[in-house]
């Protein structure tokens, strides 16, 4: 498992702005394959916040090591 740790939610990642933002599946699918491919290894990513795991990116409920999706295709 790959772990990445942040500092702040990221349940409302963008609070203060009014865009049309990316959906939080998108956003962990290229968490995944971006840390996948940094380091060079295909194991799921665990997204913390201060250390504990996160609930969910945006509108996307996490509920552990999220690991690449192959039908997923970024647009």
């Amino acid at each position: 498992m790959i772990a990445v740790g942040l500092d702040r939610d990221v349940q409302d990642p963008w609070p203060a702005a009014g865009c049309i933002c990316p959906s939080g599946e998108v956003i962990m699918q290229q968490l995944v394959r971006a840390m996948q491919l940094a380091l060079g290894r295909d194991l799921p990513v665990l997204l913390t916040v201060n250390g504990k795991p996160a609930r969910g990116v945006g509108d996307y409920r996490l509920d552990g090591p999220v690991a690449a999706d192959p039908a997923f295709r970024p647009r």
